[in-house]
C-alpha cells in the first residue's frame, strides 16, 4: 500500500513536470511575426507575438521573434538610449532559452541567431568588444547545433552569416577573432547563403527567404561586386517594396550604383508608411542624399527634416555637408558656409561618413565646383552628366589634390558606366599621383584596378594592385577596402 502511494505521488509529480515542460514550436504566429519584423511592420509583428504568448505561453521560441523585433527596430535607428532599453531585455531571453531543456534544433539555432543579431547591433554602436563576445557565443552555439542536428537546414543561415561577419572584421580587431578561433571567409558565406536560398524559397521556412535574399544581394554587391546579380535578388517579386521597408532601404542604397537614382527616389517616396510600420528618420536622410545627387531642391526639405530629429545623432554631419554642397552648386555662398560650419557642431563623429564629413570640411576650404558637381552626379549614377563635367576640366590647371581626385572620378565614372577598359588609364594615373597620406582615393583606385585585371584574367597585375591596396592604411575607409582586396587575393590563389 505504501509503495502504491509513493508510486502514485511520483507519477503525479512526473506528470506535473511534463505538463509544465516548455517547448519550441515554430507556429504560424512565429513564422508570420518574423516575416513582419523583417519587413519592419512592427505593429503587426508585436500583435502576432502577443497572440502567440496568449495561445501558447510555454512556447520558448517567442524569444526569437522578440529578438527579431528588437533587431529590425534598431539596426537602422542609431539611438544609444533605445539600444540600451532593448538590450536590458536580452539577458532574460537567453536565460529562458538556457532554462528550457527541450531537445530541439530550434534551441541552439535561436541562441546562435540571437547572439549574431546582437553582434551586428553592438557593431553598429561601435561596441566592438561586446560584438566579438556575442559573435563567439553565436559561433559556438551554431557549431554545437550543427553537430547535434546536422539535418536542420537553417543551420546554414547562421553559419553563412557568421562567415560573412567574421570575414569583415576590421584589421585592428582581428586578434579578437583569432582568439575566438574563427577567421571567417566572406566568399564561403556567400556560397552557403546561395545554397540555402534554394532550399527555403518555399515550404515551412519561407519567412526567412526575404532576409536571406536581401543579405545575399548585399554580399554580391560588396563581395563579388556583381551589381546585376545583386539587383536580381533585390528585385525579386517576393521582396515587394510596397509592403517591405527593408527592400526600400536596399533599393535606396543600390539604385544610384546601378545608374538609376530616380528609382531609389520613387521607391522611398512610395515606401509603406502605415501606422503598423516603423517610422525611421534614416529614410529622410536617405531621400535627401538622393535628391542632392539629382540636384533637386527637395534635398533641402528632407535633409533639414533629418537634422531637426532630436533622438538621433548619426549621419547629421554628413547631411549638413551634403546641404553645403547643394548650396555651393546653387551659388548660395551664405548657406554653403553656414552648413559647412554646422558639420563641426551638429551630431556626433561616430560613423565613417560623419568622420569623412569632418575631414572634408577641414581639408576643403574651397571646392572646385565643377569637380564637386561631377562627384555628386557620379554618386547618383548620372554617369553621362558626370563625364561631360570632367571632360570640361583641364587637369593641368588643377591643384595637386584636385588633380588626384580628377583622375579618380574619371576612372569611377568610366568604370561604372561600363567603359571598363577606358577606366584603366585614369585609375593608374590616380595611383601614380597618390600616396599613403590619409586620402582613400588611391587605395580604392588600386582595388578597382585589381578587380578589372582579375576580370581580364591578368593575375600578375591583379595581384599587384590588390597588394598595393593593402599598403594604404591612413583612412578609416581603407579597412573595408582591405577586406575586399584580401578576398581578391584569395580568389587568385584558387585554380
Amino acid at each position: 500500500m505504501k509503495f502504491k502511494l509513493i508510486l502514485a505521488i511520483g507519477l503525479a509529480v512526473f506528470t506535473s513536470v511534463m505538463n509544465c515542460k516548455a517547448d519550441f514550436v515554430f507556429s504560424a504566429n512565429i513564422s508570420k511575426g518574423i516575416d513582419a519584423a523583417i519587413r519592419m511592420e512592427m505593429g503587426l509583428a508585436e500583435q502576432l507575438l502577443a497572440a502567440e504568448k496568449s495561445s501558447d505561453p510555454k512556447n520558448t521560441l517567442v524569444v526569437l521573434l522578440e529578438n527579431y523585433i528588437d533587431f529590425y527596430s534598431l539596426i537602422l535607428y542609431d539611438n544609444p538610449t533605445a539600444f540600451e532599453k532593448r538590450e536590458t531585455k536580452a539577458a532574460a531571453r537567453f536565460s529562458r532559452l538556457e532554462a528550457d531543456k527541450s531537445a530541439s534544433p530550434w534551441k541552439g539555432y535561436a541562441y546562435a541567431e540571437m547572439q549574431l543579431q546582437w553582434t551586428l547591433m553592438h557593431a553598429a554602436q561601435k561596441n566592438y568588444v561586446s560584438a566579438i563576445r556575442a559573435m563567439n557565443k553565436a559561433k559556438n552555439a551554431a557549431a554545437d547545433n550543427e553537430k547535434n542536428y546536422p539535418a536542420f537546414i537553417l543551420n546554414a543561415k547562421t553559419r553563412g552569416l557568421l562567415d560573412a561577419v567574421f570575414g569583415s572584421v576590421p584589421d585592428n580587431y582581428k586578434w579578437m577573432t583569432d582568439l575566438a578561433g574563427f577567421k571567417g571567409d566572406q566568399e564561403t558565406g556567400l556560397k552557403q547563403y546561395q545554397a540555402l536560398l534554394g532550399k527555403i524559397n518555399s515550404g515551412p521556412y519561407v519567412c526567412f527567404s526575404i532576409e536571406v535574399r536581401l543579405i545575399l544581394a548585399y554580399m554580391f554587391m560588396h563581395i563579388r561586386e556583381d551589381k546585376n546579380t545583386a539587383w536580381s535578388m533585390i528585385n525579386h517579386p517576393a521582396n515587394s517594396p510596397e509592403t517591405n521597408l527593408l527592400t526600400c532601404f536596399f533599393i535606396g542604397n543600390v539604385s544610384r550604383q546601378l545608374g538609376n537614382n530616380d528609382l531609389g527616389i520613387q521607391t522611398l517616396l512610395n515606401r509603406p508608411m502605415g501606422k503598423t510600420y516603423l517610422k525611421l528618420p534614416y529614410f529622410e536622410y536617405q531621400l535627401g542624399c538622393l535628391f542632392v545627387y539629382k540636384g533637386d531642391g527637395r534635398a533641402v526639405t528632407y535633409l533639414n527634416r533629418y537634422l531637426q530629429q532630436q533622438e538621433i545623432e548619426d549621419f547629421k554631419k554628413d547631411a549638413a555637408m551634403r546641404l553645403s554642397w547643394y548650396y555651393l552648386l546653387e551659388n548660395n555662398a551664405e548657406k554653403f558656409h553656414y552648413y559647412q560650419k554646422q558639420v563641426a557642431i551638429i551630431g556626433r563623429e561616430h560613423n565613417d561618413k560623419d568622420k569623412q564629413a569632418v575631414k572634408e570640411v577641414k581639408r576643403n576650404a574651397a571646392y572646385q565646383p565643377q569637380l564637386l558637381e561631377a562627384r555628386i552626379r557620379y554618386d547618383g549614377g548620372y554617369f553621362a552628366i558626370a563625364h561631360d563635367l570632367l571632360s570640361g576640366l583641364d587637369p593641368g590647371k588643377l591643384s595637386a589634390e584636385d588633380r588626384l581626385e580628377y583622375y579618380y572620378r574619371q576612372g569611377r565614372v568610366l568604370h561604372d558606366w561600363g567603359k571598363v577598359f577606358e577606366a584603366l588609364s585614369p585609375y593608374t594615373e590616380c595611383v601614380k599621383l597618390g600616396s599613403n597620406d590619409g586620402n582613400y582615393l588611391p587605395a580604392n583606385a588600386c582595388l578597382q584596378l585589381g578587380s578589372i585585371y582579375e576580370g581580364r584574367k591578368d593575375v600578375t597585375r591583379a595581384r599587384f594592385y590588390y597588394q598595393k591596396c593593402l599598403s594604404y592604411d591612413k583612412h578609416p575607409f581603407t579597412s573595408g577596402m582591405h577586406i575586399r582586396a584580401k578576398a581578391g587575393l584569395k580568389r587568385l590563389k584558387q585554380p
